[in-house]
């Protein structure tokens, strides 16, 4: 089964660091690319941690979102005796999440690779891996997912003849 998915960020993506209501402009466009590429969305956004996923797609989907969110990416911490908690780039969050959801299960006795046929990365900070270049794109907080990012999110997402990308 090939999948692709959208790492969504919320805050800078979909709200704009001028206005902390949603952006109809950027949920539209969030509603197109979805439409145009049949991609399923992975929350990444650290509204995950301090409300949880099911209050995640509640709010999203009051703001009018009409895609599925299956899942969210994990978030690890390292606490150093010195400095404190430290947080690990988000980066790693998605990698780990793409290994883990790339996987051989078997169908009637026959094996059948889960994949990940393409992914785009959506948020306003940088803290990607460098193999994740490609699929990142970073939006400009006070715009939001405006309709060039949403231009570039559909060709990454529809590009063809990917191989799997961990």
């Amino acid at each position: 089964m090939k999948n692709k998915i959208i790492f969504l960020d919320i805050d800078g993506v979909l709200r704009t660091v001028t206005d902390i209501n949603f952006n109809k402009r950027s949920i539209g466009n969030l509603n197109n690319l979805i439409r145009k590429t049949n991609a399923k969305i992975v929350i990444t956004s650290t509204w995950k941690n301090e409300k949880g996923l099911s209050y995640v797609k509640e709010i999203l989907e009051n703001q009018g979102l009409k895609g599925d969110i299956i899942d969210e990416t994990p978030h690890f911490t390292l606490i150093h005796p010195d400095y404190g908690e430290l947080n690990i780039p988000r980066g790693m969050e998605i990698k780990c999440w793409l290994e883990k959801n790339t996987k051989m299960e078997f169908l009637d006795g026959e094996p059948v690779v889960n994949f990940i046929e393409n992914y785009v990365i959506l948020d306003d900070h940088s803290d990607m891996l460098i193999e994740q270049n490609e699929h990142f794109i970073k939006i400009d907080p006070t715009k939001g997912f405006d309709g060039r990012y949403m231009k570039r999110a559909i060709e990454i997402l529809n590009k063809e003849n990917y191989e799997t990308v961990i």
